[in-house]
């Protein structure tokens, strides 16, 4: 196996797909399916290193334009995406994101759509097959083909990407925004959640007041089961960081974006207004009592590193 005979069989599983991805999905299990363990292995190892010559700024910002969100696993599966539709148009892409991309999308696929997740996964799919196990069943195995495969990205810092604000996307994808059917709402924020340890997090679509309660440590708790928000300027901070999946506990993940004084005062009047318990089932980590702002404090210490420190010693 070798990287000309795996994107031969892309070729071939694209032109026979007649543009459905389950049917090339399943073209190409049946063509590596006939080789070798060894070569199997192979085929993922150069799958993916493939794959990671896209963990470059514009594919990420074209990634958040075209699927809402776009980090981590969500970069892989909008890759893959991409490398599903044949080697020429992948090096299009990597030569010319806008000019590529707009030449294999399709106006009538909605946001969120350009991701493929059996794609992806095709070629270690494929090999787990072939040794008759299913994956998780052998650690030693699983180490292997993880290091094999992830072995030339470890010296990309694609998470110094993910924290980059977007930029204006009218002026750096004219050709692909030009081509889009749908707008963006100014009010909606694409986030995900990541609340179940070791899970893949759950995509979700809301407002700002939405994505700060589902972010935790976006306000401070007290014992007495109220939240208090932040000052301004540690909540915009906050939102410009993108959040991340949060390790050994809960987390959450968005596009990082600069936060409005005036935006963060309609969150702020809003939640004030609300009955938290009323939207503790949907939201979980929102405060069981109540929203409190103390303005005062806020407006003394302005900065996390001030504001936290004065705050505990006020409220404990």
């Amino acid at each position: 196996m070798n990287k000309d005979l795996l994107w031969r069989i892309i070729d071939e599983s694209y032109d026979q797909g007649e543009g459905k991805i389950e049917k090339q999905v399943s073209t190409i299990a049946a063509k590596i399916g006939v080789f070798k363990r060894e070569e199997i292995f192979q085929s993922a190892v150069i799958f993916y290193r493939e794959l990671i010559k896209g963990y470059k700024e514009p594919l990420v910002f074209a990634g958040r334009l075209l699927n809402g969100f776009c980090a981590w696993s969500e970069l892989d599966l909008f890759l893959a995406w991409i490398m599903s539709k044949g080697r020429a148009n992948w090096a299009k892409v990597l030569e010319n994101p806008d000019v590529g991309l707009s030449s294999i999308i399709s106006i009538e696929e909605p946001r969120g759509s350009f991701i493929s997740d059996d794609f992806l996964n095709i070629c270690w799919k494929a090999y787990y097959k072939k040794i008759g196990i299913e994956p998780g069943i052998d650690e030693d195995i699983d180490v292997e083909l993880a290091e094999a495969m992830m072995e030339d990205s470890f010296d990309i810092d694609v998470d110094r990407i993910f924290q980059k604000l977007s930029p204006d996307f009218k002026q750096v994808f004219p050709l692909l925004v030009n081509k889009l059917s749908w707008e963006d709402s100014p009010h909606l924020k694409t986030y995900k959640r990541y609340w179940e340890y070791g899970g893949d997090g759950e995509l979700v679509e809301g407002e700002l007041w939405q994505l700060f309660v589902d972010a935790p440590y976006s306000y401070a708790g007290s014992p007495a089961g109220t939240g208090y928000i932040p000052p301004y300027q540690t909540v915009k901070s906050f939102f410009i960081n993108g959040g991340g999946p949060g390790g050994m506990g809960p987390g959450c993940a968005w596009t990082p974006f600069e936060l409005k004084e005036e935006e963060y005062e309609q969150m702020v009047s809003f939640l004030l207004a609300q009955n938290t318990s009323l939207l503790k089932e949907k939201h979980f980590y929102i405060p069981k009592e109540r929203f409190l702002i103390d303005r005062e404090l806020n407006a003394k210490y302005p900065k996390y590193d001030e504001w936290w420190p004065e705050f505990r010693n006020k409220y404990g």
